[in-house]
């Protein structure tokens, strides 16, 4: 279990899956490698409480900046084994698409949101 503290300064306390927690590893140096900005946090576990209230949010046309209208069956929401499996980042979308198309390349295992029929560029999932 981490704890992480996103742009905000909320701490969550999150056991992110070992393949989210190596995508991370792996923007970090992919970032530091190359002279990028670093990877920034914008949310990673959301409790049940937190998506409803973005769903809320959304319903009442108050979507802070959302794409989409959060999901239900959300992979920001810990699963039965405590697990997370997305994350969103706050870097600049310029930022967002160079790290997306790469990651959406060259790693099976992950689906950038990027890519999506409304594209949500910030955000990060472990496929499956």
């Amino acid at each position: 279990m981490a704890a992480i503290i996103d742009v905000r300064g909320n701490i969550t306390v999150a056991v992110f899956s070992p393949r989210m927690v190596w995508l991370w590893e792996w923007m970090c140096l992919f970032t530091g490698l190359h002279g990028l900005e670093s990877p920034m946090m914008l949310s990673g576990a959301r409790t049940e409480a937190e998506q409803q209230w973005l769903r809320k949010c959304w319903d009442l046309d108050m979507g802070f900046g959302l794409s989409y209208r959060p999901a239900l069956d959300s992979k920001h929401i810990p699963d039965e084994h405590s697990m997370v499996y997305a994350f969103d980042v706050a870097n600049a979308e310029e930022w967002c698409l160079n790290i997306g198309l790469h990651v959406s390349k060259n790693f099976v295992n992950y689906e950038w949101g990027g890519e999506w029929d409304r594209p949500d560029v910030r955000h990060f999932e472990e496929r499956g």
